[in-house]
C-alpha cells in the first residue's frame, strides 16, 4: 500500500504566493511561465533521482509522459503537480525528498538570487534556458 501524497498541491497557491513574493501579477503568462520553470526544475531532480536508482525504465515513462511539457491531454498548470505524483508513486524514497524540496523551491524561486527578479511585470517562457 502506497503512502497517500502529504504534499499540498501547488497549483494554484504556491505559484501566487511566489509571484507575489516577487513582486509579480498572477496573470496568466506569469503563471504559466513560473510553472513550465518549476517544470523544468522538476524534472532535473526526477532525471537525478532516476540515475541514482539506475531506473531506466521509470525514466523513461517520466520523459514520455512530461517531456515537452506534457501531453495534449494534460493540463499545464497542473504538469509540475502531476510530475510530484508520478514521483510519489514511484518510489516511497522520494516522499522525503519531495517534502524537503518544495520549500527550498520556494526560497530558490523567491530569495535574492531568483532569476526571477531579474524581469519586468511579465516574465518570459523558457526562463530555464536563460541560466548560465
Amino acid at each position: 500500500m502506497r503512502e497517500p501524497r502529504d504534499i499540498a498541491p501547488l497549483f494554484p497557491d504556491f505559484y501566487h504566493g511566489v509571484l507575489f513574493a516577487v513582486g509579480k501579477e498572477p496573470s496568466p503568462q506569469n503563471l504559466l511561465a513560473l510553472i513550465e520553470y518549476i517544470g523544468q526544475m522538476l524534472t532535473l531532480n526526477a532525471v537525478v533521482w532516476f540515475q541514482q536508482t539506475g531506473e531506466t525504465q521509470a525514466h523513461e515513462r517520466f520523459m514520455e509522459r512530461f517531456g515537452g511539457g506534457g501531453g495534449d491531454e494534460q493540463k499545464l498548470e497542473m504538469i509540475p503537480d502531476d510530475m510530484i505524483d508520478f514521483l510519489w508513486s514511484w518510489r516511497p524514497s522520494t516522499h522525503q525528498a519531495l517534502r524537503d524540496w518544495i520549500p527550498e523551491l520556494e526560497q530558490m524561486l523567491t530569495g535574492p538570487d531568483s532569476m526571477l527578479w531579474k524581469f519586468g511585470d511579465e516574465l518570459p517562457f523558457g526562463i530555464w534556458h536563460m541560466e548560465d
